[in-house]
């Protein structure tokens, strides 16, 4: 399916050859109608939105963004008992108004399966800071109540620009630091394949945020407003929770007992 901005880029002379008659209420049509009428295409997307977007349509994403569905995230108000926790970082390579900012979550894999978003501080922070402000969010959440919760058991960051060197500062310890057990995260793929890889485990209600907290509606606007061609303002908060998805969802330990 098209729109009115895709034809727009196409040349004059395909332009004049759209057939623009039948519409959905997003303004979408079909390519070739007489082929492929928008009734089927929309009973295809409809039955795998992200399976005829990128096998179908051959391109993994549908027009207009709208990969990630903030209304699929599970809610929270009251925590199950969580078996594990782990903080997922991610850098930016600048601090320049216009670039990414920094972002470290804590994640929490719960008794009931689902990974629980516990926590997040964003910002654009250079070197000492950005170690600063890592350890002080792990040092926040170090303390925990065995009853309810576990102990943090790493940090995982981004080995990239900026994460490089802080992997290795905070590898290397310091005075008052005390023992983080740092990992680098090596990601092979883009973001748009990272980010389709796990969309399923939203959509099925396996990824749950708090239903308050001060950064929560900035989370969800972020993750609604990524897109395929990359015309989103920013992503920094959508890298940490792929890798917690990949982590404890998609690739997930054989005995998360060992860790209680």
């Amino acid at each position: 399916m098209i729109d009115d901005a895709y034809v727009s880029g196409l040349p004059e002379q395909v332009q004049g050859q759209v057939v623009r008659d039948v519409q959905d209420q997003d303004g979408r049509y079909s390519y070739w109608p007489y082929k492929e009428p928008l009734a089927e295409l929309l009973a295809l997307e409809a039955t795998d939105r992200y399976v005829f977007s990128g096998q179908y349509q051959q391109r993994p994403s549908p027009l207009g963004g709208g990969i990630i569905k903030g209304d699929q995230f599970g809610r929270y108000t009251v925590l199950p008992r969580i078996l594990s926790r782990t903080v997922y970082g991610d850098t930016a390579q600048k601090t320049a108004e216009r670039n990414d900012y920094s972002v470290f979550q804590l994640w929490g894999l719960g008794e009931d399966k689902r990974i629980y978003l516990l926590d997040m501080i964003r910002g654009k922070w250079e070197a000492p800071e950005l170690k600063r402000r890592a350890i002080d969010f792990w040092n926040a959440h170090r303390a925990y109540d065995h009853k309810v919760s576990a102990p943090i058991r790493q940090m995982k960051i981004e080995d990239k620009s900026s994460g490089t060197g802080l992997i290795q500062d905070i590898a290397r310890g310091g005075a008052g630091q005390g023992r983080i057990p740092v990992t680098g995260i090596a990601r092979v793929t883009d973001k748009l394949t990272r980010v389709m890889d796990v969309v399923s485990y939203i959509d099925a209600g396996w990824v749950v945020i708090p239903e308050q907290a001060g950064w929560v509606k900035d989370f969800v606007a972020e993750c609604e407003a990524f897109s395929a061609d990359g015309t989103h303002a920013h992503d920094d908060q959508i890298d940490p929770m792929v890798d917690a998805i990949n982590d404890l969802l998609a690739h997930p330990a054989s005995d998360w007992s060992r860790w209680v």
